[in-house]
């Protein structure tokens, strides 16, 4: 049997076309919506600073290699110094806009290889015979107490002269020259202000306002390093993935004037690559790579009879890796 339907073909295909007509419609909000959605994930604003808890315990392990090319008296040497150390970091309280730090050395390790090829091997782990390294084991789990604000800023660093104090002791057949002779040196790759460079390499200065994805903003600290310098760095939020936001920072480096009687006339560069946990603001990795160029004048002495201008270049690659115990 046929049945004849009183409908038209062109009736038909113009119902066809209102059907995929209203398709296309349904598809193009979904896809606007969602594209919608996709921009304003890209302009999510992002609070990047430091969200500790009491208790928390972590531990920052710090390597850096520098090579030192100096011209002395028309002589060219190259100095090679490693520097590896562990440090246990504990959050001992928050308060308000501070953030109290409990940090020790879990070990040290510093090489030098001179120009001549002599090599100078110091470790807290290292052969205990050598007095040196008792002395470096004196300042293992000592304990330094460091205050840093939300951006990371460090507000205060107390604990450093009494870990110096205490190495210092039981040195009885050290004279009174020799004692303050290696007190000053251990505080030249030790003490405090070089003691907040190695933290300062594991934190970063956040901004203070939130920042969305691509936003660059500057901060600047003091280092006191091989050289005293001031860092300017532009930092930039480059992603944000799985809770990980991944930084890239470009600085300048010029000299600190420390008015001092050796006069360091020194200025450079330096790159870095940075992830933060932003749960907890803590740099998790960071590879740092400075070069810097300049002169250093050493005042007339016994050994010079007149101001010794010395060129320098130091390059540093510095890696560090922060891990949750």
């Amino acid at each position: 049997m046929i049945i004849k339907l009183n409908v038209s073909f062109g009736r038909i295909l113009n119902l066809i076309m209102m059907k995929l007509s209203d398709k296309l419609i349904l598809l193009f909000l979904v896809f606007s919506f969602g594209a919608g959605q996709m921009v304003f994930a890209q302009e999510e604003e992002y609070e990047l600073r430091y969200k500790l808890k009491s208790k928390q315990q972590y531990t920052l392990n710090v390597v850096s290699q520098q090579v030192i090319e100096q011209d002395l008296d028309g002589m060219a040497q190259t100095i090679h110094n490693l520097f590896q150390s562990d440090l246990d970091i504990s959050v001992d309280r928050v308060i308000s806009d501070t953030i109290g730090l409990s940090i020790k050395y879990r070990n040290l390790h510093l090489e030098v290889q001179g120009p001549m090829g002599e090599e100078m091997i110091l470790s807290s782990e290292g052969n205990m015979e050598d007095p040196i390294n008792q002395l470096m084991r004196k300042m293992i789990n000592q304990p330094v107490q460091i205050a840093i604000s939300p951006r990371g800023e460090i507000l205060e660093v107390h604990g450093v002269e009494e870990m110096m104090d205490s190495v210092m002791l039981g040195l009885e057949e050290l004279d009174e020259s020799q004692k303050q002779s290696l007190k000053a040196s251990l505080d030249n790759q030790f003490g405090k202000e070089t003691f907040k460079t190695s933290i300062l390499s594991g934190l970063i200065i956040y901004p203070q306002k939130p920042v969305n994805i691509g936003e660059e903003w500057t901060c600047s600290r003091e280092e006191f390093a091989t050289v005293p310098v001031v860092t300017e760095t532009s930092w930039k939020l480059n992603r944000v993935r799985r809770g990980q936001a991944e930084l890239a920072g470009s600085s300048i480096l010029t000299s600190l004037d420390l008015k001092s009687s050796d006069e360091v006339k020194m200025e450079g560069t330096q790159e870095i690559t940075a992830s933060i946990d932003l749960s907890t603001g803590w740099m998790t990795e960071s590879n740092q790579q400075s070069e810097i160029n300049g002169i250093m004048t050493l005042p007339a002495n016994e050994y010079f009879d007149e101001p010794v201008e010395i060129p320098l270049n130091i390059k540093t690659v510095t890696r560090t890796r922060l891990n949750k115990k």
